[in-house]
């Protein structure tokens, strides 16, 4: 399985795993490549969040980008989604994860990602703490936050065109909820800052409170610009 520049291998056996590996390490050098062995583990745990928060910031400034709107302009990342008519980058997550899901579950049995989905390893101890997230925990949580059933999506996703019509409306729905919270965040941060005492940081051009000097500074700049303009 390849993705943009990462490549996951698995097989049913640990014999055909090490073999494969074995190919696969032949073949880089012949193509002049070294596997790293600081970068290359056995994983399966889902995005996590200082990735997705890097996704989702690489998302929004690419969107900013195409239509125009700088950060002076202090247009909230809901309004810029709204105008591009596209969902956040946690709906577009779910999207793909949940649509992978219902591919993996019409797969016959005997299938490499299927067993991976569904199998449980039957020996080994983890460590203590925290158990690691899985991606089949990763796919529960999606399931939850838009609305769908877990102990019932089996009969939904059997049916290709019936799991994607359901996973479109689902996550519509926590999409309407993820842009309601972030509303709510906004306003009670704009109601913490409308409390906040007046400094003496005021542009003298239109009396903005800039809150800091370095604020004032950028400000500043712009706002005689403007004024000149």
């Amino acid at each position: 399985m390849l993705f943009a520049d990462d490549a996951a291998v698995a097989c049913h056996t640990q014999q055909a795993l090490q073999s494969l590996m074995d190919h696969f390490s032949q073949a880089c050098k012949d193509f002049g490549l070294t596997i790293s062995l600081k970068k290359t583990k056995r994983d399966m745990d889902d995005v996590r969040q200082t990735r997705k928060k890097r996704l989702n910031t690489f998302h929004m400034r690419s969107l900013r980008r195409i239509l125009g709107i700088s950060w002076q302009d202090k247009v909230p990342n809901t309004e810029v989604l709204s105008r591009a008519g596209l969902p956040s980058m946690s709906t577009l997550l779910r999207q793909r994860r949940l649509r992978w899901l219902g591919h993996v579950h019409r797969m016959p049995d005997g299938r490499i990602p299927k067993d991976l989905l569904y199998g449980e390893l039957a020996t080994g101890s983890r460590r203590r703490g925290r158990p690691q997230l899985r991606y089949r925990d990763a796919l529960k949580r999606d399931m939850k936050a838009v609305g769908i059933d877990k102990e019932t999506w089996e009969n939904l996703a059997a049916d290709r065109s019936q799991w994607r019509g359901a996973v479109t409306r689902h996550l519509k729905t926590g999409e309407e909820k993820l842009t309601q919270a972030a509303t709510r965040r906004r306003t009670r941060r704009k109601l913490r800052i409308s409390n906040v005492q007046q400094t003496a940081y005021k542009c003298s051009t239109c009396g903005r409170d800039c809150h800091s000097r370095i604020g004032l500074h950028s400000h500043s700049r712009r706002c005689s610009s403007q004024t000149h303009n």
